[in-house]
């Protein structure tokens, strides 16, 4: 459920008789978001202050379809959808270096204007020969045009995902803010948010190890929305979100998705899009694993296919598009922004091993994150809308069509402020 009027979130008073409740828990009202379930459990409904958006509890049916009839017309409320969940974008091909789409086919339009000489050979030349990880650089850093130059300073980024693992080498002495909405603890105990965490905003400690992480000098913010098996409620994920934008957050991370037959994008989560980028939020999010290319393409997931929102794909070290990768629709719904390394990833990992290599959007997703966390750390003032159309600069187009890469490969190599 959304608010339609933001201003009318703080008064209970006209929520109380909208909705015929008594007790109502604003989530700017707790000391410490873990105890969120605990402390709305209670409550009829839940409301995210930041988001303008509402749980409600109904249990009756009959008293739903009431609701439903007597706001329809309301000017201040409208009642959207009922709570539902979503997985981590969990990659379905092996993380190997396999071949996908196209190389030689010319893409279609992309929205860049012209073409750069010099950026079409260095293109070419990945596609030959592909990027290798070196003892500077993982070989996604260099495929994002990154350099020492850039440490994503002053920048705060949120990873939603499975927690962090806060025993692991890299992240045990560094300052995390971390809040937990699914147990007690940010621990991660599955691996997922570890991984996207690292490629988003990892420093290794251990000279030997390359650089893996886009930005690892902005501020990471730690949202733990999703279950130990990857799943996790919306209701929570919105949570999440709601802390993270009164954290000052510029940039959130959410490698979820789910699979849609509704074509249409999910309401719920395009308001929460465009909120985001009105309060200078740029939201990013996995646009899904569920394709077998070339024979089989799925949609984008869920939230990624939100006009609001910068959906993701994956591409290889040879800049190919991956197998896996969800795509356009042919009604122009659910694109695909742009693209980032997602194929046999390197990055921090719990365990017996503190690093290992990974396949998906999500790595793609986090990757992107990060740009845009160098983008702010050049320019402060670029948020939200702004933020949005610079990673939009500074795509490098490739030779796949638009409704697979989008914009094309984010990237710093041709970045001229």
């Amino acid at each position: 459920m959304a608010f339609r009027d933001e201003s009318v979130v703080r008064t209970s008073s006209r929520l109380k008789k909208a909705f015929e409740v008594v007790r109502i828990v604003h989530t700017q009202d707790f000391g410490t978001s873990q105890c969120i379930t605990e402390k709305a459990d209670p409550a009829e409904l839940l409301v995210y202050d930041n988001l303008g958006i509402g749980l409600l509890r109904v249990d009756d049916p009959e008293k739903l379809d009431y609701l439903r009839i007597r706001l329809r017309n309301s000017p201040d409320y409208r009642i959207l959808r009922p709570d539902s969940s979503a997985h981590w974008a969990e990659s379905k091909a092996p993380p190997a270096d396999g071949t996908a789409g196209e190389p030689g086919k010319r893409a279609t339009k992309t929205g860049r204007r012209g073409s750069d000489a010099t950026q079409d050979l260095r293109t070419a030349q990945a596609y030959s020969r592909g990027f290798e990880d070196n003892r500077r650089q993982s070989w996604a850093i260099q495929a994002c045009g990154i350099t020492s130059r850039w440490t994503g300073q002053g920048a705060k980024i949120a990873i939603l995902d499975t927690g962090i693992d806060l025993l692991h080498p890299d992240w045990r002495h560094r300052p995390i803010r971390h809040r937990s909405f699914i147990d007690d603890t940010p621990q991660d105990f599955h691996g997922h948010g570890t991984q996207c965490a690292g490629l988003a905003a990892g420093q290794p400690v251990d000279s030997e190890v390359p650089r893996y992480a886009a930005a690892p000098g902005s501020e990471l913010f730690v949202a733990k929305v999703l279950e130990k098996d990857g799943c996790g409620k919306d209701s929570v994920i919105l949570a999440g979100i709601d802390w993270a934008m009164g954290q000052g957050c510029q940039i959130l991370s959410l490698s979820v998705g789910v699979q849609s037959n509704v074509a249409d994008p999910d309401p719920v989560y395009e308001l929460v899009g465009r909120r985001c980028l009105k309060s200078g939020v740029l939201f990013v999010a996995a646009a899904g694993n569920d394709s077998q290319r070339p024979n089989h393409v799925r949609p984008v997931s869920r939230p990624a296919n939100c006009p609001s929102i910068f959906a993701v794909g994956a591409v290889d070290r040879h800049l190919r598009l991956a197998p896996f990768t969800n795509g356009s629709t042919p009604m122009g719904r659910g694109q695909i922004d742009a693209v980032a390394p997602g194929v046999d990833v390197f990055t921090t990992s719990p365990g017996p091993s503190p690093y290992g290599r990974f396949s998906g959007t999500s790595m793609a997703t986090p990757l992107c994150a990060g740009v845009a966390a160098l983008l702010i750390q050049d320019d402060p003032e670029c948020l939200g809308y702004k933020l949005w159309q610079k990673l939009a600069t500074v795509a490098r187009r490739l030779p796949l069509p638009s409704t697979d890469v989008g914009l094309g490969l984010i990237s710093l190599l041709q970045y001229r402020k």
